[in-house]
C-alpha cells in the first residue's frame, strides 16, 4: 500500500469528494420527487418479511415515512441515497489503500463508481443494493480487524446474495492460508446458504438476459474492458496480493454463473462494483507506462468508456424515459384522485391500486378508474407530453 505524497494538496481531493457527494445526492433527491413508487417498490413497502433483519429493517422505514415531514417519495429513498453517499466516500477511502500513484486517482475511482448506472437505479429505487454495497466496502476496509468477524457474521443474515461477498472473502482466507478465518468464513456462508436458500426451482437459464442486464447497469464499453482487468489481476498477477481485486472478480462472475440455473435477483448483480479501484488502478497505469506518442490510443479508448458513463446519466436524470418508466404516473395520479375528493377507487390494474395505497388512495368503494384515451377525465403530462389518461366511472366499466 501506498499513500499520496505529503506535498500533496489532501484538502483539494477531499473537497472535491465532497463536492461529488452532494451533486450525487442532489441528483438523487431531484429525481426521487420526480418519479413515483414503482410496484415492486410498493409490493416491498406493503409486504410481511420472513426475515428478522428484514423485519426490522422494514419496520424502521415504515416509521420513518410515516411520521417524516418530507415528501413521502423522498422519505422512502432518503435511506438508499444516504448510504449511497456513503459508498462513494468507502470508494474514495478504499482507492487510497489499494494503490495511489497520483493524488487525484482516488478521486477518479470515485466519479465512475457513482456514474455507475447501476449504482445510481440503486440509489434511488428501494431495495438493498446501496445497504449491500456499504457493508461490502466495509468487509474490505476492515479485512485485517477484528471488525471483520462482525460485519461478516452480519452478512450471513442481511441477504440471499451475501454469499457472493462472503464467497469472495473465502477465497481470498484460503490463498493466503488464513485457516481460522477462513472456517469462520464457511460457517457464514452455510448459514447464509441455509437461511435464504437462493438456489430454487427448476432449472432455467437466463444467461443472455443476465448479460445484457450487466450490459446496461455497468455502460457496454466498461462492462467489455472490467472483465479483462479483473481477470489481469486475479490470474496474470496471482502472485500479488489484492483483496479488492478478488472479491470484484467473483462479483462480476457469481451473476452469469448463476444466471445458467436461474434469473438471479437485482442484488446479486451489484458485488461487481467493487472492483472499481482495480479498473482504474489498470486503467492509467496502462496511459502513463507509455511514452506520451504512444497514449492517444488509451486515451480513446477509455474516453469512450467515460463517454459513454456520462451520457447514460444524462439520458437517466434527463426526465420520463425507458430506464425507469414504470416508475412514474402513480404519484400524479393520486394527486389528480385526491383533488377530486376521491380517496377510494376501484382499478382493473392490481399494480396500479398497490401503488396507489401508497399515496392514501384506497381500493374500493363504488367508483372504478379505467385507463383510456377518450373522453379522459384524468391526463397525466411529462414535458408538455400526455403519457397517461384515466376515466373515472361511476360504474364497473
Amino acid at each position: 500500500m501506498s499513500n499520496l505524497p505529503q506535498n500533496t494538496p489532501k484538502t483539494l481531493y477531499h473537497l472535491g469528494l465532497v463536492l461529488l457527494v452532494i451533486l450525487s445526492l442532489s441528483l438523487g433527491v431531484y429525481k426521487s420527487l420526480e418519479i413515483s413508487v414503482g410496484y415492486k417498490e410498493a409490493s416491498l413497502y406493503f409486504s410481511t418479511p420472513h426475515f428478522f433483519l428484514d423485519s426490522i429493517l422494514l419496520r424502521a422505514l415504515h416509521y420513518f415515512v410515516e411520521n417524516s415531514s418530507l415528501p413521502r417519495d423522498l422519505a422512502l429513498r432518503l435511506p438508499g441515497l444516504l448510504l449511497h453517499g456513503c459508498n462513494i466516500a468507502l470508494v474514495y477511502l478504499l482507492s487510497l489503500k489499494v494503490c495511489v500513484q497520483k493524488p487525484y486517482d482516488p478521486l477518479l475511482v470515485a466519479l465512475t463508481f457513482a456514474l455507475l448506472p447501476g449504482i445510481q437505479l440503486g440509489a434511488i429505487l428501494l431495495d438493498k443494493v446501496s445497504l449491500l454495497l456499504t457493508l461490502s466496502f466495509l468487509c474490505l476496509f476492515f479485512y485485517r480487524t477484528c471488525l471483520i468477524y462482525f460485519l461478516a457474521g452480519l452478512a450471513a443474515f442481511l441477504d440471499a446474495s451475501c454469499a457472493v461477498l462472503l464467497i469472495g472473502l473465502l477465497l481470498h482466507a484460503l490463498k493466503y492460508k488464513q485457516w481460522v478465518f477462513g472456517f469462520y468464513l464457511c460457517l457464514t456462508l452455510v448459514v447464509n446458504l441455509y437461511t435464504f436458500a437462493p438456489i430454487i426451482g427448476a432449472p432455467q437459464g437466463f444467461f443472455l438476459n443476465t448479460l445484457f442486464l450487466m450490459l446496461v447497469l455497468y455502460s457496454p464499453f466498461l462492462c467489455i474492458y472490467y472483465p479483462y482487468t479483473l481477470y489481469a489481476q486475479v490470474v496474470k498477477d496471482h502472485k500479488q496480493e489484492c483483496l479488492v481485486g478478488l472479491v470484484g472478480a467473483v462479483g462480476f462472475c457469481a451473476p452469469l454463473l448463476i444466471s445458467l440455473r436461474q434469473e438471479p435477483s437485482p442484488e446479486f448483480l451489484s458485488y461487481g462494483a467493487l472492483g472499481m479501484p482495480i479498473l482504474l488502478q489498470r486503467a492509467l497505469s496502462s496511459i502513463r507506462l507509455h511514452l506520451p506518442v504512444f497514449r492517444n490510443h488509451y486515451r480513446i479508448r477509455y474516453s469512450l468508456v467515460f463517454g459513454t458513463l456520462l451520457l447514460e446519466s444524462v439520458f437517466l436524470w434527463g426526465g420520463y424515459n425507458q430506464f425507469v418508466r414504470t416508475h412514474y404516473v402513480a404519484k400524479e395520479l393520486a394527486n389528480a384522485l385526491k383533488e377530486r375528493g376521491i380517496n377510494t377507487i376501484n382499478t382493473l390494474s392490481p399494480k396500479m391500486a398497490l401503488r396507489l395505497k401508497f399515496y392514501g388512495i384506497n381500493f374500493g368503494g363504488d367508483l372504478y378508474l379505467i385507463r383510456q384515451d377518450r373522453r379522459a377525465d384524468i391526463k397525466i403530462y411529462y414535458h408538455d407530453k400526455i403519457v397517461a389518461s384515466y376515466a373515472v366511472l361511476k360504474k364497473h366499466p
